[in-house]
């Protein structure tokens, strides 16, 4: 019987051979290492500035209920059919104490706070009940616990008057008045923590992601392995969870102290905001004209737009021209269960009440212009949309970052001990190669 051979060719041969699978580009062994070192450095270098920034801004969430906490007697409203008017609260206020200039009149909880046009020399408010429409007291919450996270939160310490304020903070950053005019340290603070809360969000959802075979993987906190494998699992599974609301902090946070505005308006596809749609330029007044007052200013502002008049401010007393900005609160208010309610604002001429325009609205046309312009700052940064309890949710990812940095501390600690023995054994075998046993002991099983 004839025996056949059969010959391969080199092309065929290298068909039969199985494929390598080649890795994503961000699994790659150099760039996987350069996302891992700089995410732990950076974290490292800069979490306690982070963690700080983050956990007070966590305890801001509730600077509004904390005001009403505080002082329950000065926020309780009594009932009545014919409350006091915003314009009313502002002139008792000015009748009564003369020294004190009253600039804006803020409903909060069902309480009239009347300011200062001159928050240096008198920083706070007084307090008026509308049913009894009388002053029931003052408040400052510049001062204090809550008066520190805010200037840490929402300043960097840089908010003179506000209790932990840093002086130095404040002065302009030399070499960037052309990138960023009138940049202070404290801006910049601010910025770089936004920015790099992105990142860490942003490098840790990358290293996190196991692949498709072993996405499991990624969800699973082994309890019982060392302490080493809990922390790391814990570290991943909260990052993963927390991903959302970090970026959506990140990117709000930074956009508060950066010009980001044509840069989203880019990305979105939308057209940016008009520079004119916040300018008001008041008539000027016929001879002997006087002023309308801030309660007609308040009606006309309610002729032009539906939605509760909640905030109001009166132009300078010594200027000829000027308008009072009024705000409504319409719709959904981003800033409904905040301190300063409202997000339609209505300028009116303070010499002729029919001379108005509506600068912002309740709702866009725009999706891109209602997050950035609406939903920013109140609803997406501080949940002001929702009441202190559904506010829980934003409280709870708020400590993330605290939870990150202990886990990711714990593990970086045990990795280093490791290495450490690691590097005595291999110190203990080159000295005496007998003890090869005792020196592997010392090398822990992860």
């Amino acid at each position: 019987m004839a025996t056949t051979t059969s010959t391969v060719t080199p092309e065929q041969q290298e068909r039969r051979l199985p494929r390598v699978r080649r890795r994503p580009w961000w699994r790659r062994r150099p760039v996987h290492r350069a996302l891992v070192v700089s995410h732990r450095w950076t974290s490292l270098v800069l979490g306690l500035v982070l963690i700080a920034i983050t956990t007070s801004g966590a305890a801001v969430l509730y600077e509004p209920e904390w005001q009403t906490w505080a002082h329950p007697a000065l926020y309780t409203a009594t009932p009545s059919d014919q409350p006091m008017s915003l314009g009313a609260a502002y002139e008792l206020v000015q009748r009564e104490h003369p020294d004190f200039s009253p600039g804006t009149v803020n409903a909060f909880h069902g309480i009239y706070e009347v300011l200062s046009t001159d928050g240096e020399a008198h920083p706070g408010a007084w307090l008026v009940d509308p049913g009894r429409a009388a002053v029931t007291g003052f408040v400052n919450p510049q001062h204090g616990v809550m008066g520190f996270f805010v200037n840490l939160h929402e300043c960097a310490l840089t908010c003179g008057g506000y209790t932990g304020y840093v002086p130095f903070l404040g002065h302009e950053v030399p070499g960037l008045a052309t990138l960023l005019p009138g940049a202070t340290w404290g801006t910049l603070i601010l910025a770089l923590m936004g920015v790099l809360l992105v990142f860490l969000a942003i490098s840790g959802l990358v290293l996190w992601w196991p692949g498709l075979k072993r996405w499991s993987h990624g969800f699973r906190v082994r309890w019982r392995q060392s302490r080493y494998t809990r922390d790391f699992d814990l570290h991943q599974l909260a990052g993963l969870v927390a991903v959302p609301f970090l970026l959506m902090w990140g990117i709000t946070g930074s956009s508060f102290e950066l010009p980001l505005d044509n840069a989203w308006f880019a990305v979105t596809g939308a057209t940016p905001t008009p520079e004119d749609q916040y300018d008001f330029t008041s008539n000027k007044p016929p001879e002997g004209a006087t002023d309308i007052g801030l309660d007609a200013a308040i009606a006309a502002a309610a002729r032009t737009t539906s939605g509760t008049p909640v905030y109001a401010s009166v132009p300078s007393e010594d200027g000829t021209d000027g308008s009072y900005g009024i705000y409504l609160s319409a719709g959904v208010d981003p800033y409904a269960y905040g301190h300063y309610p409202g997000q339609v604002l209505v300028d009116v001429d303070r010499y002729d009440a029919s001379h108005v325009k509506q600068v912002s609205e309740a709702r866009y046309s725009s999706l891109s212009h209602q997050i950035w312009d609406n939903w920013r700052s109140g609803l997406l940064h501080y949940g002001y949309a929702v009441n202190g309890w559904w506010r829980l949710i934003w409280f709870a990812f708020g400590l993330a970052p605290l939870m990150l940095a202990w886990t990711g501390v714990s593990t970086w600690l045990y990795k280093r001990g490791v290495a450490r023995r690691r590097a005595q054994a291999r110190r203990a075998r080159a000295a005496d190669p007998t003890t090869t046993e005792e020196a592997n002991s010392l090398i822990p099983t992860p």
